[in-house]
């Protein structure tokens, strides 16, 4: 029977069987890493943080950041490889309500934005391979999950009827988006 292990704000897990998931979430960043070992090592694979947007007591970065980094480097110094990063990210452009002309919506645009690139930069600049970023609106909550078969997913639970995408998926039903409102404003 495998286990699903709930990660809650400021937090992060690390593990090698299970699933690993995180709830509620509207403006904090969610990042999620697979990883496989081909060396006959063994080791944590999954990997799933729900940072927000507050910063450590010395200011050196957001609360969990920096030590899920390290959980993923001692990984790949025991011999695991990445598979996949998925991180998700709040875009208050997304939401119902936003009017790029408004003050209140361009300044919670700038800090979410800051936030979420100061995010994005500390994991690329650990060079762990290709990131996959997903943007969502700040006005619903959402669920990401690592799979016990290790496959990242997401869902807005709000949403009635909805089901877990993939970041292909998403990415898929984004590009579709994309074009309907292109058509819209011919």
């Amino acid at each position: 029977m495998s286990t699903s292990v709930v990660v809650e704000m400021f937090e992060f897990e690390a593990t090698n069987r299970g699933s690993l998931h995180t709830l509620g979430l509207a403006t904090c960043v969610r990042i999620a890493v697979t990883g496989s070992y081909s060396n006959g090592s063994r080791g944590n694979d999954r990997f799933l943080a729900h940072i927000a947007e507050q910063l450590t007591d010395d200011r050196s970065g957001y609360i969990g950041l920096q030590d899920y980094i390290y959980t993923i480097q001692d990984a790949l110094s025991n011999g695991m490889e990445i598979n996949e990063i998925v991180i998700v990210v709040p875009d208050v452009t997304r939401d119902a309500g936003y009017k790029p002309d408004k003050k209140k919506w361009q300044d919670e645009k700038e800090e979410q934005d800051e936030f979420n690139n100061a995010v994005i930069e500390e994991i690329e600049k650990n060079n762990f391979g290709e990131v996959k970023i997903a943007k969502h609106a700040t006005d619903t909550s959402w669920e990401l999950r690592i799979n016990a078969d290790k496959k990242i997913d997401f869902i807005d639970e709000t949403e009635d009827g909805a089901v877990y995408e993939t970041y292909e998926e998403w990415k898929a039903y984004q590009s579709g988006s994309e074009s309907d409102d292109e058509d819209d404003d011919e």
